[in-house]
């Protein structure tokens, strides 16, 4: 099982333990405030589920998004109608026939905001059950560095010097000192 959970997608598997985690204390906390615990139940879990089915869209959604860039506003947006206009028609479809309770269903899909705010939690906790760590990140080199060597010219392959980037920058800039631009002769 837990080769089987390494295989998954790993922010999708945080979101929903997050998710269910969630779902449990608002279970526990709405026993004690509501006189139809089975309605009550049945609402959570619904928008627990619901919650579930918008997040592994959000992601498919975002996936499609950063594959085509040139159309990623726009995949982005019909995502995000897709989902909560569904959203709308069920909470709509679940008031006109009074099936359960809406509001326990929106407070259940708020439930996406708290497993957002828990994530570092869930993913220290599969560090943990995984028994992997964190890659530690490496600075990324300065620009310029990893071409050039210790001198500040390179030879290229014709026997033409060339000048580092630096080095031009700091010659252009010394030029606009110098040149008095064409506001200043007039």
């Amino acid at each position: 099982m837990i080769e089987a959970l390494k295989r998954a997608d790993r922010d999708l598997l945080e979101m929903h333990t997050g998710l269910f985690l969630y779902g449990l204390v608002c279970q526990l906390v709405g026993c004690f405030f509501t006189h139809n615990q089975l309605r009550f139940a049945g609402s959570l879990w619904f928008g627990i589920l619901l919650v579930a089915i918008a997040t592994v869209h959000m992601a498919r959604t975002l996936d499609r998004a950063l594959e085509q860039p040139q159309k990623a506003a726009q995949i982005l947006g019909v995502g995000y109608a897709i989902r909560y206009g569904a959203l709308v028609l069920i909470l709509g479809l679940v008031a006109y026939f009074d099936l359960l309770n809406v509001i326990v269903i929106f407070i259940a899909y708020l439930g996406m905001k708290a497993c957002a705010y828990m994530n570092p939690w869930m993913h220290r906790f599969y560090l943990f059950l995984f028994h992997e760590e964190d890659p530690i990140p490496e600075a990324l080199p300065e620009e310029g560095e990893e071409t050039l060597s210790e001198g500040n010219t390179e030879t290229s392959s014709e026997g033409n010097t060339e000048t580092s980037s630096k080095e031009n920058l700091e010659t252009s800039s010394k030029e606009n000192l110098e040149t008095p631009s064409e506001e200043d002769q007039i």
